[in-house]
């Protein structure tokens, strides 16, 4: 089995392990929900610090190209703002059903990569967003 996919399985646990516990804090108050984002903020900026200290070649400060920054820095606004909305969202609405609205998290991501990356998107994946996308909404009605 490839590495990798061991990785994507502890991601995708650790983001759905976040949701019930973020919900909770959100529960006893939204405070406790914005120390969740404070807490991913300090380590993503520690973790960075860190990244370029040590210089690996990923970061887009070693390889100095403005581009890359410009992207880590829209990664960065993404990232905050998908997390600020994800609190406030599961605020509102049931947890389960916010989990099953992610399900057609793997078809927005294949749009992107066809877009940004060149990606093939194969019909197969057309068919499968659709079809996720149908079972999102009966599901949520």
């Amino acid at each position: 089995m490839n590495f990798g996919y061991f990785l994507a399985f502890i991601a995708m646990t650790c983001y759905a392990v976040l949701t019930p516990i973020t919900k909770k804090l959100t529960l006893s108050g939204l405070d406790g929900a914005y120390v969740i984002l404070a807490n991913s903020l300090l380590l993503g900026t520690i973790s960075t610090v860190y990244i370029m200290a040590t210089g690996n070649d990923w970061t887009p400060f070693t390889k100095g190209s403005k581009d890359m920054f410009i992207w880590a820095c829209a990664m960065g606004v993404i990232n905050f703002v998908g997390f600020l909305l994800y609190i406030i969202a599961i605020a509102k609405i049931p947890t389960t059903e916010y989990q099953i609205m992610f399900l057609a998290s793997p078809f927005i991501v294949a749009l992107f990569a066809y877009f940004f990356l060149n990606e093939i998107l194969e019909l197969k994946h057309l068919i499968g967003g659709i079809i996720v996308a149908i079972g999102v909404y009966i599901t949520i009605k």
